[in-house]
């Protein structure tokens, strides 16, 4: 009787689990570039801020200081394009949009602040996404300027994409403004409270419109990096971004949590081992100088250098966001649209018949020739 031979299968974990892709995104976060573009995207934006900051308003804005915990640092371009608006309670040490005591100059500072963070934050991410992803699915690095030659092209559908809803809730901000007004004006020369009650009157409605703009926003900061990637990896317009970014985060939002809180563990840790080597050698190499020059201490020379290296971790946490978040576009594409992680729009690639850019897989091989067999006749 033959012994029954058992046969070993090996797994493929990325298949089971595509998320397991994420891992690679720190390999991706650390190329020279990719930290070069976010330091410069932390440089224009502190510029805008002190630009923001110098403009000759009848008030001016408080510091905004924003929470320095490891999640702040891992999800930054998200913290600094949203928590001016937030709630104050959110953020207890800062000037947000709904602080009292705030008047129309300190708003409006508050909204250039968002509309110049959005803009820089945009694009920059658009740059970081493309080169990850293009590294990430054909294995080769692009070129800087190519990617900037490729995000400006693409600049308005960068923008639009997440400004359409943006101009949504602002069509629906107005009419309550109105409202507003008009109850301040028919309440002041009576002094009945005519406009307490006009606003009683109306306020479930008003509240129903209130809750349309609250779910919008979240919507919007919620799908505005899978906006920002739709269109670097698909290489589509600002509709096209628009419906990704908010298909894949509503149809698969339980998917894009996981992957966003994978995202802020393993970030986490990176932020700490680059903290970590940084810190190390700061320490070491003072150790050395104070050794060779007799206890003598650089804290006066080593000020900018601090200034640099806070530029340097911000621009890492920059890269890595983005680089993180084209991976999970790519995972969350693979499971909506059942298209391959290795799926990514070349310029230059044949279109299809219909119109669409074609998307080119280099991991699938030209299917072989078609083999003829011989004809046979029989008697």
């Amino acid at each position: 009787m033959a012994t029954p031979v058992a046969q070993v299968v090996k797994v493929n974990w990325k298949l089971v689990f595509p998320w397991l892709a994420l891992f690679r995104a720190l390999g991706l976060a650390l190329h020279v570039r990719q930290i070069f573009v976010g330091m410069i995207a932390v440089l224009l934006i502190a510029a805008g801020e002190n630009i923001i900051g110098a403009i000759p308003l009848p008030r001016g804005l408080p510091g905004t200081p924003f929470d320095s915990s490891l999640v702040s640092w891992v999800l930054l371009p998200w913290v600094d394009l949203i928590y001016p608006l937030l709630p104050k309670w959110m953020f207890s040490n800062s000037a947000t949009f709904s602080s009292p005591g705030l008047d129309w100059s300190d708003k409006l500072r508050i909204l250039f602040r968002f509309t110049w963070v959005f803009v820089i934050g945009g694009l920059a991410g658009g740059i970081l996404v493309r080169r990850a992803g293009m590294e990430f699915a054909r294995e080769e690095s692009v070129g800087l300027l190519s990617t900037v030659r490729f995000v400006l092209k693409r600049s308005v559908d960068y923008l639009s994409a997440p400004a359409l809803p943006l101009g949504a809730v602002a069509a629906l901000w107005v009419p309550l403004w109105l409202l507003g007004f008009v109850a301040e004006v028919i309440s002041a020369p009576v002094g009945l409270g005519l406009g307490g009650y006009l606003l009683f009157a109306v306020w479930g409605l008003v509240h129903a419109v209130g809750i349309v703009m609250a779910i919008l926003l979240i919507a919007v900061f919620l799908g505005w990096p899978m906006m920002i990637a739709a269109v670097s990896i698909n290489g589509g317009d600002g509709f096209d971004g628009l419906s990704r970014g908010f298909g894949f985060v509503l149809d698969r939002w339980r998917y894009y949590a996981w992957c966003v809180l994978l995202m802020i563990f393993y970030g986490g840790l990176s932020l700490c081992l680059v903290m970590i080597v940084l810190r190390g050698g700061e320490y070491l190499a003072l150790a050395a100088l104070s050794s060779g020059a007799s206890g003598w201490y650089t804290q006066g020379t080593e000020s900018p250098w601090h200034i640099l290296k806070s530029i340097l971790v911000r621009g890492f946490a920059y890269s890595f966001f983005w680089s993180s978040m084209a991976i999970i576009y790519l995972v969350l594409r693979q499971s909506v649209d059942n298209a391959e992680l290795h799926d990514i729009y070349v310029e230059g690639s044949p279109q299809d018949s219909d119109g669409l850019q074609s998307l080119i897989n280099p991991s699938l091989p030209d299917p072989p020739p078609p083999t003829l067999l011989p004809i046979i006749n029989q008697p």
